[in-house]
């Protein structure tokens, strides 16, 4: 293959292109990303489409560096985790008038390749802003973040749901989405650092992901982890009104 790195100047324009963003504060935050991150990696991940070797150390540390300087105790949290949705949909669109040049194999090979990336960049995201130090007691709006976005939300406070995984797997996948350490797993949960690993990497295989961060992403968008429902206070609990018998 390796066409698609001639194409690069072509795709970085339609990628910024305003229509594939909602004009929502959701979706004007996500373009920023864009217009911040696109330029930077996109030779590179056009690379790993063409070839299928790895992300080059440089772009994760792009989407990292990207990630962490969004200080702020909120994001619009669905925004990043389907925030590859634009870019994959953009890359489609090119693909149709030049599916000539290629087998069907080549085309299946590249359009899966193009769906872990866009995956993993995201998953990285999140990741590296959720390991960013909190600013979430903050009064003041952080940059980078919409004011009063629609889809703003707080880190949530996350629980397990059963039947995706085995019991353990998921109890240290939950564990690894708020931040522990193997090392803290194993205290947590009384395995060793090497059983939390080979679970950890189970869990992996099982959703065909290739790193920590992309297994927390997928599995919230599978909905093996979602926020706690949070309950309301007795006292915020109003009885029933009482109804008068005359009007019956």
């Amino acid at each position: 293959m390796g066409f698609l790195v001639e194409h690069c100047s072509e795709l970085e324009s339609s990628l910024l292109h305003p229509q594939n963003f909602e004009h929502s504060p959701s979706g004007q935050w996500l373009a920023e990303r864009y217009r911040e991150i696109v330029p930077v990696i996109l030779p590179d991940v056009l690379h790993c489409l063409d070839t299928g070797e790895p992300l080059a150390p440089r772009s994760v540390a792009a989407v990292r560096t990207s990630a962490e300087g969004i200080l702020a105790g909120r994001v619009p949290l669905h925004t990043v985790l389907h925030g590859g949705i634009p870019a994959l949909r953009v890359f489609a669109a090119f693909l149709q008038p030049h599916h000539s040049r290629l087998t069907s194999a080549e085309l299946a090979s590249i359009l899966g390749r193009a769906s872990v990336v866009a995956t993993e960049l995201g998953a990285c995201w999140a990741h590296a802003w959720s390991s960013a130090p909190s600013t979430a007691g903050s009064s003041e709006p952080a940059a980078g973040v919409p004011a009063g976005a629609d889809t703003e939300v707080h880190v949530p406070d996350l629980v397990a749901v059963p039947g995706h995984l085995d019991d353990a797997d998921l109890d240290m996948v939950l564990l690894a989405a708020q931040g522990r350490s193997n090392e803290e797993i194993a205290q947590a949960t009384a395995y060793s650092p090497h059983a939390v690993k080979w679970h950890l990497g189970r869990a992996m295989r099982t959703w065909n992901v290739r790193n920590r961060a992309s297994l927390i992403t997928t599995a919230l968008l599978r909905g093996a982890l979602r926020p706690r429902t949070r309950l309301m206070p007795p006292a915020a609990i109003q009885p029933p009104v009482p109804q008068d018998p005359q009007k019956h």
